[in-house]
């Protein structure tokens, strides 16, 4: 116990399970900055120990301006350079550093070898982002993928179903409900001659019998559809001294509609990521569809010793069962974090407070911050990495923005000159880039409002092969002259953004860092709600 003294105030808020299964969490991160930094920094002190930074960038004279990598450090890696500050913190930490290109590393480790990461952090360009993010929903991985450029940036929290317990002290009285569904047939004929009146000690074992009771009762009744059974119970209670937190429960559910609760919440199973949560289901699920009843996992004392003796044998068999269909689903799906009767228990206890997040696909964020985003993916783009930090694809071509000269390669690859502007417009839903040149045809500024279909494109993805990356909201497809109106608007904001690209401000690095140290900590701990999808920030005059 001595090892969970310095996370007190955690444990106060989610409990020692939680603090349990979030130390047991290995996280990988790729790329190495000062918000890969503060992120490991936040978790190190949360609890989670098992950490794997990979980056073969060198820090130079532009990173000297963050307070880690100062001159002395200059030409070290990074990612070394960040092992040394986190030991400082934890000297017993498990950090892992692979001087290595992130790229690489993920396709050929991540993918390949399938290493079981609990959560991948990717801080790399906006393009080696996306297609990480691809290739992790295709692979159903969990991933977070931020950048930040001077005083704008971004961050994606990307998982398909997260399952995850709400923090509701409000509510006991669903706990001791499926206790009463569990010993219901064990308690039916003991509470037949009791009056209500009897339940005079606010104890769960008395609240266990009143509700045993109450659900007899009702079965009796001669007429049910006048009062529905929560109704019911509420009445009686009033002839009693117990005291239930009830706010919030509007319908009681039987056996069968524990199941179909489980069944929604492992509905497609390849999309859910294998957790506590959900070998805890799969377990649950097994145990009903065998015994046809709840488990009884508790140790209550009742005053009659005939009953105490027959919970103590149903308690003892309902532990075995359990124990041997956990051994079972974790061989089954693999799972090799430490899972046992204790954890079964405490998520059997708190059932009523599991919840399903599913990422939203109809998520607004980036369409609703489009140039934010292209400016960043094209800044990004431009960014000069170390010489052996070799993109995965070596035939990439970036285009310069609106103010400079651009460039177009003939046939032979030869860089040829030229002025234009970047018209950003889609008919297939992915970035493309537009110019005043022979690829694009018949484009005026004062021609038919109908868009013409016959021009043709150039993406940022040279390669054929790539285009599927970069899947995101078009921009314009509506017509030339509202287009040409955006293509002004997006020179106006890139020449505002250019003001402050170059201006070195902590505070947006620093402010994301916090954001998805915050939500990871919530996935890894499985509590609370996360928040999922894209979130943009932007500080600027």
């Amino acid at each position: 116990m001595k090892n969970y003294e310095k996370f007190k105030r955690q444990i106060s808020l989610w409990g020692l399970e939680h603090q349990k299964i979030l130390m047991s969490n290995f996280i990988c991160i790729l790329g190495s900055n000062l918000i890969t930094l503060e992120i490991a920094k936040g978790l190190l002190l949360s609890g989670v120990s098992n950490l794997t930074i990979v980056d073969n960038e060198l820090a130079n004279s532009d990173d000297s301006k963050y307070y880690i990598f100062c001159t002395n450090v200059v030409n070290n890696y990074r990612c070394k350079v960040i092992k040394n500050n986190l030991m400082n913190i934890n000297e017993n930490a498990n950090i892992d550093c692979i001087v290595e290109n992130p790229i690489q590393y993920f396709h050929n480790e991540i993918l390949k070898n399938n290493n079981s990461y609990d959560i991948i952090v990717c801080n790399l360009s906006v393009k080696n982002n996306l297609m990480i993010e691809k290739l992790c929903i295709e692979n159903n991985k969990n991933v977070v993928t931020c950048h930040s450029n001077g005083f704008l940036g971004y961050l994606n929290i990307c998982i398909k179903n997260h399952l995850y317990m709400d923090n509701d002290k409000n509510d006991d009285f669903s706990y001791y409900y499926y206790l009463s569904i569990s010993l219901n047939n064990e308690l039916k004929e003991y509470v037949k001659n009791i009056e209500y009146s009897y339940f005079t000690n606010n104890t769960p074992s008395d609240k266990i019998l009143f509700l045993v009771k109450c659900y007899q009762d009702f079965c009796n009744l001669k007429d049910k559809k006048k009062i529905n059974f929560l109704e019911f119970i509420k009445k009686k209670n009033e002839l009693t001294n117990l005291h239930f937190s009830m706010k919030k429960i509007n319908i009681l559910i039987n056996l069968n509609e524990i199941i179909l609760r489980i069944n929604y919440f492992l509905k497609d199973k390849k999309l859910i990521n294998k957790t506590h949560l959900f070998i805890f289901l799969v377990v649950y699920k097994s145990f009903i569809k065998k015994k046809k009843k709840l488990p009884y996992l508790f140790d209550f004392s009742f005053n009659d010793k005939n009953i105490n003796n027959i919970l103590k044998k149903r308690n003892i068999s309902d532990k075995k069962e359990i124990k041997y269909i956990i051994d079972r689903k974790r061989k089954k799906y693999n799972f090799k974090k430490r899972f046992n009767i204790s954890y079964f228990t405490y998520f059997f206890s708190n059932f009523h407070f599991i919840r399903k997040k599913e990422n939203n696909k109809n998520e607004n964020s980036i369409f609703n911050n489009f140039l934010d985003f292209l400016y960043l993916y094209i800044v990004s783009s431009y960014q000069k990495t170390h010489e052996n930090n070799v993109h995965l694809l070596k035939n990439e071509k970036y285009f310069s923005d609106s103010s400079s000269e651009e460039k177009k390669c003939d046939s032979n690859n030869k860089i040829l000159k030229r002025k234009s502007k970047i018209l950003s417009c889609n008919k297939k839903n992915d970035i493309l880039n537009f110019y005043k040149n022979p690829l694009v045809v018949n484009l005026k500024k004062k021609g038919n409002t109908k868009y013409q279909q016959e021009i043709r494109y150039k993406s940022f993805l040279s390669n054929k092969n790539e285009k599927s990356i970069v899947r995101l909201y078009s921009l314009i497809d509506i017509n030339k002259s509202f287009l040409l109106q955006n293509i002004e608007k997006i020179n106006n904001i890139f020449i505002t953004y250019n003001k402050y690209s170059n201006i070195n401000n902590n505070c947006v690095s620093l402010l994301l860092a916090g954001l998805i140290t915050q939500e990871v900590l919530k996935i890894c701990t499985l509590f609370l709600k996360p928040y999922l999808n894209y979130f943009f920030y932007k500080r600027y005059e």
